[in-house]
C-alpha cells in the first residue's frame, strides 16, 4: 500500500514538473498568439475606417460604419451564444478573456468610426475640434481610454498621466458611452474578476484536455450529444465514443445513456466501443452500472475520474477498454 502511494506521489511530482516545463516553453508563444488574435481584427477595422474617411464619401462612410457595427453585434453573439464556434479555438481557461478582449478591441474601432461619422456630420458635440485626418485616431483613443479606466485598482490613465483626448458635450455622446460600457466594458470587468478570484475549469473541459494529453497516440474529436451532454470520439487502432456525466448518485442515468447508445450504435459509423466518464458514483450504484456495461452487446466501460487525480488513471481506463475491444 505504501509502495503504491509513493509511486503515485512520484508520478504526481513528475506530472507537475512536466506541466511547468510545457508552460515555460508555451507561455511566450501563447502570449503572442492571443495578442494577435485579439488585436488583429481591431487593427484591420481601424485601417478600413481610416481609409474610408480619407476618401470623404458620405455613402462609403455610412456603409463602412454599418458593416463594422453589424460585425460587432455578430461578434457579441459569437462570444456569448456561439458555443460551437468558440469551442473550436480551444483556449481553455483563456477562452473568456480571448473572446471578450477580441470583441472589446473590435468594438473600439466600430464605435470610433460611428463617433467620427456623427462628429463630421455635425450631429455630435465634443470639447475640442479634430481634423478629418486625425478623427479616427482620436475617437479610438477616447474609447481605449475608457477601457483602461475600467481596470480596477490600477488607475491606469491617472498613473500614466494620460488625459482623456476629448469629452462628449451632448446626450448623444453620453448615450454612445453608455452603450459601449454595457456591451464591452461590463463583460470585460467580469473577466478580470474571474481571473482575480481564480478559474475553475469545467469537468467536461478537464476530461477532454486529459484525453488529448494521455495517451498522446489517441486522436480526440469533440462532439455534442443528442441531449446536450458533452461527447467526444477517441481514435487510434480502434474508435471509442466517450460520454461525460457528473454527480451520479444512482445507476438510472448511466444505464439509460448506455441503452440510448446501444440503440444508436449501428448509426455511429465505425465505433468500436463506448466509455462513460463520471466524477463520482456511489459504491452500490457503481457495481450495478459496471454489471450493465459488462452485459452490453458491444464493448463498454465506466471510468470514475476526478480532476484532482493524475491523468494516467483516465488513460488506464481508455487502455483497458481498448484491450477489451481487441479481445472481442
Amino acid at each position: 500500500m505504501a509502495t503504491t502511494q509513493a509511486r503515485h506521489a512520484r508520478r504526481g511530482v513528475l506530472d507537475w514538473l512536466e506541466k511547468i516545463g510545457e508552460w515555460a516553453i508555451a507561455a511566450p508563444l501563447w502570449f503572442f498568439v492571443i495578442t494577435f488574435i485579439a488585436l488583429f481584427p481591431a487593427a484591420v477595422a481601424v485601417k478600413l475606417a481610416e481609409w474610408t474617411f480619407s476618401i470623404g464619401s458620405l455613402a462609403l462612410e455610412v456603409a463602412a460604419v454599418s458593416v463594422l457595427m453589424i460585425l460587432t453585434s455578430a461578434g457579441l453573439w459569437w462570444a456569448f451564444t456561439g458555443r460551437r464556434v468558440s469551442e473550436r479555438l480551444r483556449f481553455g481557461r483563456f477562452q473568456s478573456a480571448v473572446t471578450t478582449l477580441t470583441i472589446a478591441f473590435f468594438a473600439v474601432a466600430s464605435f470610433a468610426a460611428l463617433t467620427s461619422l456623427l462628429y463630421l456630420e455635425g450631429a455630435l458635440a465634443i470639447s475640442r475640434s479634430i481634423d478629418r485626418e486625425l478623427v479616427i485616431d482620436k475617437t479610438s483613443e477616447v474609447y481605449v481610454w475608457h477601457l483602461a479606466d475600467t481596470v480596477p485598482l490600477l488607475d491606469i490613465p491617472q498613473n500614466l498621466e494620460w488625459a482623456e483626448p476629448f469629452e462628449f458635450e451632448d446626450r448623444l455622446g453620453g448615450l454612445l458611452l453608455i452603450v459601449f460600457t454595457a456591451i464591452v466594458i461590463i463583460p470585460l470587468i467580469q473577466v478580470v474578476r474571474a481571473i482575480a478570484t481564480g478559474y475553475r475549469q469545467p469537468y467536461e473541459e478537464a476530461v477532454l484536455k486529459t484525453l488529448r494529453s494521455k495517451p498522446r497516440s489517441w486522436r480526440v474529436k469533440q462532439l455534442h450529444g443528442e441531449h446536450g451532454n458533452e461527447r467526444a470520439t477517441l481514435e487510434s487502432d480502434v474508435r471509442v465514443l466517450v460520454d461525460v456525466m457528473q454527480n451520479v448518485s444512482v445507476e438510472d442515468a448511466p444505464i439509460r445513456r448506455l441503452e440510448l447508445v446501444r440503440k444508436l450504435f449501428i448509426e455511429l459509423k465505425g465505433m468500436d466501443g463506448y466509455l462513460l466518464v463520471v466524477d463520482a458514483v456511489d459504491g452500490r450504484a457503481r457495481d450495478r452500472i459496471e454489471a450493465a456495461f459488462e452485459e452490453s452487446t458491444f464493448p463498454a466501460g465506466l471510468a470514475v475520474w476526478r480532476t484532482d487525480e493524475p491523468g494516467v488513471h483516465l488513460a488506464q481506463a481508455v487502455a483497458g477498454l481498448a484491450g477489451k475491444i481487441k479481445r472481442s
